[in-house]
């Protein structure tokens, strides 16, 4: 069996073609793992979605990092309470 598929969904011009899915199995320590599926439950979505976005979120950090900027948590009036630093 092939480690990717294809998403069994016919297109047309108004849906966009299938996407390749890609599986990967990955070990966690038990708390990570229940943080991630707690997370998944408290949102609503599944662990692969909370998975997917924290990558999302990570790649957006290196891309601003790569760019000079900084990212930080803020409050309301914009004060900085935390500041992110990707590890190098």
């Amino acid at each position: 069996m092939s480690s990717s598929r294809v998403a069994e969904e016919r297109h047309t011009p108004m849906t966009p073609p299938p996407v390749r899915i890609k599986r990967l199995n990955i070990n966690l320590p038990e708390r990570t793992f229940d943080e991630l599926q707690d997370l998944a439950r408290s949102s609503g979505r599944t662990m692969t979605d909370m998975v997917r976005i924290a990558l999302a979120l990570v790649v957006l950090a290196v891309e601003e990092t790569q760019r000079g900027n900084r990212l930080a948590v803020t409050s309301k009036d914009g004060h900085i309470l935390r500041e992110i630093v990707m590890p190098r």
